[in-house]
């Protein structure tokens, strides 16, 4: 019993970890990007942080994570999860590049049309 108890301690740990490193480079970011663009470019970069951090939600689906709970990983798992990974981030990437027009339209504002597209790459790299 105790073994299972240091696992679950264990495991918090790092997922802890993981999101105070994760909000805490967010935040730097942020910081930098407030720094260095006027506020209404940096007010164009909130109002599509909404959908970015959505389709990234969305194209992360937790499959990393399964697979890492699995007791026995095979290559055919690993390159599964992969390949279904990036066909969700693709087309949540698709998703963003179609409705750029539907975003800029919402908020009144044309400069969010090439803006989206192009950030929406970051759903790739995550």
């Amino acid at each position: 019993m105790a073994a299972y108890r240091e696992k679950a301690l264990g495991g918090l740990f790092w997922t802890a970890a993981q999101q105070f490193g994760q909000q805490g480079v967010r935040f730097v970011v942020q910081l930098i990007l407030a720094r260095i663009l006027l506020p209404e470019e940096f007010g164009l970069i909130a109002m599509i942080s909404v959908f970015l951090t959505i389709a990234t939600m969305i194209s992360q689906a937790g499959l990393g994570s399964a697979l890492v709970q699995t007791e026995t990983i095979d290559e055919a798992d690993i390159r599964t999860v992969y390949t279904l990974n990036m066909l969700v981030a693709l087309s949540m990437l698709a998703c963003l590049i179609l409705g750029a027009p539907l975003v800029s339209q919402f908020y009144r504002q044309p400069e969010l049309i090439p803006l989206l597209r192009v950030m929406g790459i970051v759903v790739l790299l995550q």
